[in-house]
């Protein structure tokens, strides 16, 4: 009979890995090679500019799938500003209307609602592309910038100076607290 010494029957069992790794670390792959706009994607900075990743599968046609991943960001940062403004307005206000019984131009909530969101989406920008050969992926970065949001709120007609004014102080501190419950996992 073959006398087999404990050092080979204990160095397997070490290199086949007595410790176990937790589930939570091995279901999540991040590659190297990706920008950290990818891996760890910010929803809004701190500056209070928006942000959106969108990622498409390229299926032969390249321009349809960058296409496809720039709506997809776009799309993402809608949805967003959508609900922020949403939550921005509902917390307004309107002023009561004039002597004449005239409602304020800030009464018109619901189109104010869907002038600003409309107007702020066209601001949105792609700012990254990134293709992923590999794995045959595009991935595509967009931005709507607090100031261009600003900016674009100015130019609503439909939006009375009261609300646009409610709406600037409000938007920024909104952004950051979306950003926290993003940061929560919330």
């Amino acid at each position: 009979m073959m006398r087999i010494p404990l050092v080979a029957l204990i160095v397997p069992l070490l290199l086949c890995g007595c410790g176990s790794s937790s589930p939570e670390k091995s279901a999540v792959k991040v590659d190297s090679y990706l920008p950290d706009w990818i891996s760890s994607p910010k929803r809004v900075d701190a500056v209070g500019d928006l942000f959106g990743v969108g990622v498409a599968r390229i299926k032969g046609n390249r321009a349809l799938a960058i296409k496809t991943a720039e709506d997809r960001a776009v799309a993402g940062i809608a949805r967003v500003l959508e609900a922020e403004v949403s939550r921005i307005i509902d917390g307004y206000r309107p002023a009561a209307p004039d002597s004449a019984g005239v409602a304020a131009p800030d009464r018109d909530i619901d189109g104010a609602r869907r002038s600003l969101v409309e107007e702020a989406a066209a601001g949105i920008e792609v700012i990254n592309r990134f293709l992923d050969k590999p794995e045959g992926l595009v991935y595509v970065r967009a931005r709507l910038e607090l100031e261009e949001f600003e900016k674009r709120l100015d130019g609503i007609d439909t939006i009375g100076p009261q609300m646009k004014e409610y709406i600037r102080g409000n938007a920024k501190k909104a952004f950051a607290k979306l950003e926290a419950t993003i940061e929560r996992g919330d």
